[in-house]
């Protein structure tokens, strides 16, 4: 159980990861993020746990640093690859929507990579709070 409690941080992290991985090869659905938001809120509960192994230390220094430069570089790049808008489906057809006015319409595989540019804002985001509380357990001593 204790090292279970140590690696719970780290563990929520890869999932995190994981989640920015795919937002780069395919868009899933949104269903998908409500499980992880669960086990996010369960995962960093109240629960006291140990200080992380001296060995891991630099790990979560590097891991936490990158997640929030990804977070930062993906913001801007997203920001500027919805300036368009976004990717919605209106009467079956996929259409690029700004404001609530449709701008242009969109082929099939444009659809899915504004979808996946959105996803990717809150994958993003969600690796960024992922990985902050690695570094709050590991400075627990």
């Amino acid at each position: 159980m204790k090292r279970f409690l140590v690696l719970r941080p780290v563990a929520l992290w890869v999932i995190c990861l994981a989640l920015v991985v795919m937002s780069w090869f395919t868009y899933f659905p949104g269903k998908l993020w409500i499980p992880v938001l669960i086990l996010f809120a369960i995962l960093n509960l109240g629960i006291p746990a140990p200080p992380l192994p001296g060995k891991l230390r630099p790990v979560v220094y590097v891991a936490v640093a990158l997640s929030v430069l990804f977070t930062i570089v993906n913001f801007f790049v997203g920001i500027t690859a919805l300036s368009g808008g976004t990717a919605e489906i209106v009467n079956g057809n996929y259409y690029l929507v700004y404001k609530g006015e449709v701008v242009r319409m969109l082929a099939d595989g444009e659809y899915h990579q504004f979808r996946c540019v959105e996803q990717r804002f809150w994958a993003g985001h969600l690796l960024t709070f992922a990985a902050l509380p690695m570094l709050h357990f590991e400075k627990k001593q």
